[in-house]
């Protein structure tokens, strides 16, 4: 989904109401020179609105026109009616969601009576609220009146909507409009699915529920650049239209003591290729998996503690190419050579906290399969610092570490991490939900 106010100023379209029409006058009034798009014709009652021009990240800009028709005035109750449909002005085809937001009403006691969001429904975006920040938007649905491919080809019009306006004094007034758009339904689209990774395998799985505060940003060849928040179902999908490499990258709204563990890549990098007839193809695999809890679950190994030098742990050679740490989970990107892709690890921290400012830890990767095979692997393997992060509080309270990281031939990174226990923690019982 893409916003028009995330790239654009909000569009002036002015609607005119005429006293006038009640008693049966046919003339009309010219609007203003800045304005003179806006067009009334009491005499039929039809109107050209607002064009607006909508930035998308998959290409040039998209047009949209608002085409209004039967005006309906009720002095009775000071409402004022009439139906809009929207129109595709631009030469590709668009999508749901299709959403025209209205906003910056003057008089400011001219309000929409029968918006499909009306204010206090609180969207997530910040536009459109007023000093005390109450969302002062309102919207107007199009997405079940496209057409029953969901889709506004070039040149077609949607379904008119029906708008009612509370104008007690039927005088004239003005608000500003913008619209959220979608891409082409039928373009290859690249998405996935936002889960709480239960059982911490990487995969969705039944009964995994969706995890949705959040959003996903996408980037790619071309200056390609969107972004897509998960819905109710925790799917995302952003449209493509070029083959290439692609990097998304999750990142949440919620409130957490902690920064999020995933238990799948966060950034993700994707291959998208091109089919036989050169238009890229679809990958609705990129999913992010979430796990539930800030400590690893207990089928994660544990770092180990001995009083042997990192010279004296090595079995077998590896190469360091990343290391990172999120809430209790310390994950290593290594490279080695053998005879099977999957390598077994250990991760050992010797002796104890060495008394610096801040204090230090030594702590070595160990891989433990030594083969004779020059075949070239690569692997993501994963440890709980669980362990270290309790002996740490206990010793120190909260604080900063630097971690050693050594591996062989006297390689070492180091690495400076902030260890906390979350609020609910009882540093002296177990360190695990449910008890490990």
């Amino acid at each position: 989904m893409l916003r028009s106010a995330h790239a654009a100023r909000l569009l002036p379209l002015l609607l005119l109401v005429f006293l006038a029409l009640f008693a049966g006058c046919s003339d009309s009034i010219s609007p203003p020179p800045d304005d003179k798009d806006n067009i009334l014709d009491p005499g039929d009652g039809s109107f050209a609105l607002k064009d607006m021009t909508i930035p998308v990240p998959w290409g040039p800009p998209v047009q949209l026109r608002l085409e209004g028709a039967n005006l309906v005035t009720d002095p009775d109750d000071g409402t004022v009616s009439l139906d809009v449909n929207v129109r595709n002005l631009s030469d590709r085809t668009i999508g749901a969601p299709l959403t025209v937001w209205l906003s910056g009403f003057t008089p400011a006691d001219v309000v929409p009576l029968n918006a499909d969001v009306m204010p206090g429904d609180d969207p997530v975006w910040p536009a459109g609220r007023d000093s005390t920040g109450v969302w002062m938007e309102w919207g107007y649905d199009y997405a079940g009146l496209i057409g029953d491919d969901g889709a506004l080809a070039p040149g077609e019009a949607s379904e008119p909507k029906t708008w009612i306006f509370q104008d007690r004094s039927l005088a004239s007034f003005s608000f500003a409009a913008r619209a959220d758009i979608g891409g082409d339904p039928g373009a290859a689209t690249l998405g996935g699915f936002c889960f709480l990774d239960r059982n911490y395998d990487g995969r969705p799985d039944e009964g995994e529920e969706p995890f949705t505060p959040g959003w996903v940003t996408v980037t790619g060849p071309g200056d390609f650049w969107f972004t897509a928040s998960p819905g109710f179902d925790g799917r995302y999908a952003v449209p493509l239209y070029q083959a290439g490499l692609y990097q998304l990258t999750f990142e949440t709204y919620a409130m957490t003591p902690m920064p999020l563990v995933f238990t799948t890549p966060n950034p993700l990098t994707v291959m998208i290729v091109a089919g036989p007839d050169g238009t890229p193809q679809s990958y609705l695999d990129a999913n992010f998996g979430i796990a539930p809890d800030w400590f690893p679950p207990p089928s994660v190994q544990p770092i180990w503690f001995t009083e042997l030098q990192p010279a004296d742990l090595h079995v077998a050679p590896w190469t360091f190419l990343d290391a990172n740490v999120e809430g209790a989970l310390m994950t290593f990107h290594v490279g080695y050579s053998g005879c099977s892709p999957d390598h077994p690890f250990a991760l050992w921290m010797s002796g104890e906290f060495m008394e610096s400012q801040p204090p230090r830890a030594s702590i070595t990767l160990v891989n433990e399969l030594d083969e004779d095979c020059d075949a070239y692997f690569e692997q993501w393997t994963a440890f709980d610092l669980g362990p270290l992060y309790r002996r740490y509080v206990e010793t120190y309270g909260p604080g900063e570490l630097i971690l050693d990281v050594h591996g062989p031939d006297g390689f070492m990174h180091m690495m400076k991490i902030g260890i906390a226990l979350p609020d609910s923690t009882d540093p002296d019982g177990p360190i695990y939900p449910g008890g490990h």
